[in-house]
This record gives C-alpha cells, structure tokens and sequence, in this order.
C-alpha cells in the first residue's frame, strides 16, 4: 500500500513528509520536485507568506542517485519563516477554523498548537508527495490535472477536453480558468473581498 505523512509546524524549523510503499527503481528528478513547489507559491489570491518563503525540497532518505530504494522516503521542505517559540498564545478560536475543535479534541489552552498544524502552510508538504506520487504515474502513461470551472458563483459553460491546451495556459499564467477573470472583472472583486475578509467558492474538475 502507498501512503505519506506529513509532520511539523507553519512556523517551526520546517515541514517533513514520509512516503511509504513506494517502488524501488523509480527515477525521480529532483528538480521536478522543486517545479511542483514552485506551482504551489503562484496564482491568484496568495499570502504574504508566499513572499517570504522559497521552497526547495531536501531528500533525506528512500531515494538515491536519483532513484527510489523502496525504503520510507522522507522529504524536508525548510521553514524561512522560523519563529515559533516567538509568537504569542492564542487564548480566541476563530470562527470557521480547527482552532475551537481543536483544543477541545487535545485538551489544550492555546490553539496555536492546533492552527500551526491546521495551516495552509501544510500543504507544502503535501505538495512534496503529490510530486512524487505524480513522477510513480506518469511511469504508467497517467497525468495530473485539474482546472477551475467556476468562481464566486460565476460558473462556464465551456469544457476543456485538450490537455495539451490546459497545460499552455497553465505555463502562461500558472493557474487555468476556464472563466476570463480579467474581461469580466472577477480579479478586481476578488481583491476587494480578500480585503475585507470575504470568502468565495470555486468549482473544481
């Protein structure tokens, strides 16, 4: 069975992921690894913490001389950002977070012991397996792709049946929406309701 886990903190020393299951044999390119997480830090509608972090993924194990062992992989993706024994105690939940949920679950006082995991910053772990994972299928003839077909409510009619065409325009832009988003002002109001706190929906495929 092949399955990965992910440890540490937003703000710790930095994010780990273990792969384990993964074949021996299987060439991996590191420097497809770092494209992925590079496609994680564009786009619409990302923080600021975008701006702080650069990050590369660092093999630690399960593979060698660019080829998989079979044994646990493990991959370690480098905090900038390190400054958690810095940062004050969160004693508030946020409304429509894991903080409440959290410290309830843990049985804790401050929830950032709970948000530091419960953190988008997370997901650069996530992305570090999916790009291995990706590497594993393409051996196989089979590609990764997903594009956004709605926003804000405002969905299209259109269906993108050309990979090739989804993957041109997601090398221009570095996301893919099937809506123009500049033509019908969906950019200008998506930066508005960023400001002022307001979430929108999108509509995957």
């Amino acid at each position: 069975m092949l399955y990965f886990k992910t440890a540490g903190e937003s703000h710790g020393k930095c994010l780990i992921t273990i792969i384990e299951g993964f074949p021996a044999g299987v060439l991996i390119d590191e420097a497809l690894l770092n494209k992925e997480m590079k496609r994680r830090q564009g786009g619409l509608g990302r923080g600021g913490r975008m701006q702080i972090e650069e990050d590369r993924v660092e093999i630690l194990s399960g593979i060698r001389n660019n080829r998989s062992l079979g044994s646990p992989i493990c991959l370690m993706v480098k905090n900038s950002d390190y400054k958690i024994d810095e940062l004050p105690a969160v004693t508030k939940p946020r409304p429509g977070h894991a903080d409440l949920a959290g410290v309830i679950k843990y049985n804790q006082k401050d929830a950032r012991d709970i948000l530091e995991r419960a953190s988008a910053r997370e997901t650069a772990a996530r992305v570090a397996a999916g790009a291995v994972i990706k590497i594993l299928l393409s051996q196989f003839g089979i590609e990764v792709f997903g594009y956004v077909k709605g926003i804000g409510g405002i969905n299209s009619d259109k269906i993108l049946k050309d990979l090739d065409i989804g993957k041109k325009i997601v090398k221009r832009v570095n996301y893919i929406a099937l809506i123009r988003i500049l033509k019908q002002g969906l950019l200008k109001r998506l930066n508005k309701h960023q400001k002022k706190g307001i979430l929108w929906g999108v509509l995957l495929k």
